[in-house]
C-alpha cells in the first residue's frame, strides 16, 4: 500500500479557535477542494476522496479543533468563527 498523503505538506494555522493542522495537496492549479471532517474525526477521514479529487483539484484537509494534530478548543465553536478559519487555511 503507497502512502496516500506523501506529497501533501503540513502546516499548522494559528486561528481564532486554536492552532490548526492543514495538510494540502492534490493540483496545486487546479480548483480548490477544502475538507473539514465532522465531529471526532480528523482530516484523514477524506482519504479516499484525496485520490480520487488530488489529480484535478488542490486539496486541503483540515483536523478539526481537538483531533488529530489540531489543539483543543478554546472558546465555543460557531458558524462565523468556522468561516473565518476556514477562509485562513487555504
Amino acid at each position: 500500500m503507497t502512502d496516500w498523503c506523501a506529497d501533501m505538506t503540513t502546516e499548522l494555522i494559528p486561528t481564532s479557535l486554536g492552532l490548526i493542522n492543514v495538510r494540502h495537496g492534490g493540483h496545486a492549479d487546479g480548483p480548490a477542494m477544502v475538507c473539514w471532517p465532522s465531529l471526532m474525526m480528523d482530516g484523514t477521514m477524506w482519504r479516499y476522496q484525496y485520490e480520487h479529487f488530488a489529480p484535478t483539484h488542490r486539496m486541503v484537509l483540515i483536523d478539526s479543533p481537538g483531533h488529530g494534530e489540531s489543539e483543543a478548543l478554546r472558546k465555543l465553536i460557531d458558524l462565523s468563527s468556522t468561516s473565518r478559519t476556514v477562509r485562513m487555511c487555504w
